[in-house]
């Protein structure tokens, strides 16, 4: 079975971290997984689909 799981993840990165970056945003969504790894601090499921052939 395959399923879709959306999530949300609160990160809070120190001061600092992303002063020279043009656009911190992009930076984040280019390597959101670094960023939830390093910074997280709250997660929760928003959502959970399934996906492909129902029942």
């Amino acid at each position: 079975m395959r399923f879709e799981i959306t999530e949300c993840h609160i990160i809070d990165v120190p001061d600092g971290e992303l002063e020279d970056v043009d656009d911190p945003l992009e930076e984040i969504k280019d390597d959101a997984h670094w960023f939830i790894e390093q910074y997280e601090r709250e997660a929760w499921c928003e959502e959970v689909t399934r996906l492909g052939r129902q029942l």
